[in-house]
């Protein structure tokens, strides 16, 4: 919650905004979403102001930034996904697929590793995101069709042992 917090701040001040105009626009944001204090030991109490503090950074990106983040649930936590898999995902080149990992990146919204070409989402962030996206399985079967011929697949993310069963399109499970 704090690395959202800290690049929302960051964003505010990098377009023009004074720090204490940004910590004010952030605590006007957090309340609006409801967001408070929480006791770390109460994991629903947790998980709900993780949501909520989520939200307010979501409510900053343009609904396909937004469409593209959510759909990042069909991926394992804390695993690397290569950037190449994003682009298939997300049907763009490899400079958009870049650019659109930089921007949520900025957000504290994933981990991006340039030098690798792979991002990482922690479990609590993919868990909310996962909540969010209502057809898992399509999405699974999007990437699978973009990824196309099953024995040129792009990267080693995409390799067949990978636990992704699908019998029929829009039927998909990890």
């Amino acid at each position: 919650m704090l690395e959202l917090a800290g690049a929302m701040l960051r964003q505010r001040v990098l377009k023009g905004d004074t720090p204490s105009g940004a910590v004010q626009h952030l605590n006007r944001a957090l309340d609006r979403r409801g967001a408070t204090a929480f006791d770390r030991t109460d994991a629903v109490a947790r998980n709900q102001a993780i949501a909520r503090s989520l939200a307010v950074s979501l409510d900053q990106l343009d609904p396909a930034d937004r469409r593209r983040y959510v759909e990042l649930a069909i991926f394992p936590d804390d695993v690397a996904v290569p950037l190449s898999t994003l682009q298939a995902l997300w049907g763009l080149d490899d400079f958009d697929a870049e650019a659109t990992v930089e921007r949520l990146s900025d957000l504290s919204l994933l981990r991006c590793d340039l030098n690798t070409k792979t991002i990482r989402l922690h479990d609590v962030i993919r868990a909310y995101l996962a909540g969010q996206l209502a057809d898992l399985g399509a999405v699974h079967a999007r990437l699978i069709e973009a990824w196309g011929d099953p024995h040129q697949l792009p990267d080693a993310y995409a390799w067949p042992g990978w636990p992704i069963t699908c019998a029929r399109p829009g039927d998909c499970s990890i």
